[in-house]
């Protein structure tokens, strides 16, 4: 007897840590459509104020130049007229 429910404890505990995973991994997946979804919001909004204010492709230009480090996204920027 003392077995068996030493045995089912462990079941549960099992199904309770699946259960814990299943949740920790809908959550990574949720934050990272969610920071996925910020990044086109504010670069979409930039890119718009870049039309209307021209000074501001300048600051984002800085900002690019600065934070931009792998040289693939470098070229790339550069070619579409973000970096020199």
């Amino acid at each position: 007897m003392e077995t068996s429910k030493l045995e089912l404890l462990r079941k549960r505990e099992g199904e309770i840590r699946a259960k814990i995973a299943e949740e920790q991994a809908k959550k990574r997946k949720r934050e990272e459509k969610e920071e996925t979804r910020l990044t086109i919001l504010v670069g979409s909004a930039f890119l718009a104020d870049v039309q209307k204010t021209p000074a501001t492709k300048t600051v984002v230009s800085e900002v690019l130049q600065r934070g931009i480090q792998q040289e693939k996204d470098r070229e790339f920027l550069k070619a579409k007229g973000w970096l020199q």
